[in-house]
């Protein structure tokens, strides 16, 4: 499973980066972002022992490298009204096993000030 992790925290007017590492290399992904939390079983799609945690409202492209990491770099409006709302999220990768893909775990972030 890729781990996922994050550099810095989400903090109004500066840059998040969200990685990913332990991912299969050299392969697409996408970073999920919803409003609200999720815990759906995707064994139904073969997919045994995966959770989707973050249904997608938002998805960003990323990739990983020939290593097995992924970056992406969210950049965070200054609006304060921003302080305090949390964003959950996932990582979803192509792994080329049977199973077709990797899922990380989820996070929530919540945005602060500085």
């Amino acid at each position: 499973m890729p781990l996922y992790s994050t550099i810095g925290l989400p903090t109004i007017g500066l840059t998040l980066v969200i990685t990913a590492s332990q991912a299969p290399p050299s392969q697409p992904a996408l970073m999920h972002f919803a409003p609200t939390p999720a815990n759906l079983n995707l064994s139904f799609l073969g997919l045994t022992g995966c959770t989707a945690l973050a249904l997608p409202v938002l998805a960003a492209p990323a990739a990983t490298t020939s290593s097995g990491t992924a970056m992406l770099f969210l950049r965070i409006p200054g609006t304060g009204t921003l302080v305090g709302q949390s964003l959950y999220s996932q990582w979803v990768m192509l792994d080329g096993t049977t199973r077709g893909l990797a899922l990380s775990q989820g996070a929530k972030l919540t945005i602060g000030k500085l």
